[in-house]
């Protein structure tokens, strides 16, 4: 992805990384600077979505909020 945005930074283009993230690695995406947001079906896995499962799926969501709180306050420490 840093090879793909180098010919691009200079005019601030943000992007959405949408393939292969995951719970894991979606706070490494979010530490880009070109990264504005990303998306993942790990939030709302089809099993859930099929079940009805909604308190799952908010746990996930809090779970990754959680993180990106977590990633916002200690860039803002930096």
């Amino acid at each position: 992805m840093k090879s793909m945005a180098a010919p691009y930074l200079h005019t601030g283009i943000g992007f959405l990384p949408l393939g292969g993230i995951d719970a894991v690695n979606f706070i490494n995406y979010l530490r880009q600077s070109f990264v504005f947001a990303v998306g993942g079906s790990w939030l709302a896995p089809r099993a859930c979505i099929v079940n009805g499962d909604w308190k799952r799926i908010g746990e996930l969501c809090k779970v990754a909020r959680a993180k990106i709180v977590e990633l916002e306050r200690r860039q803002k420490d930096v």
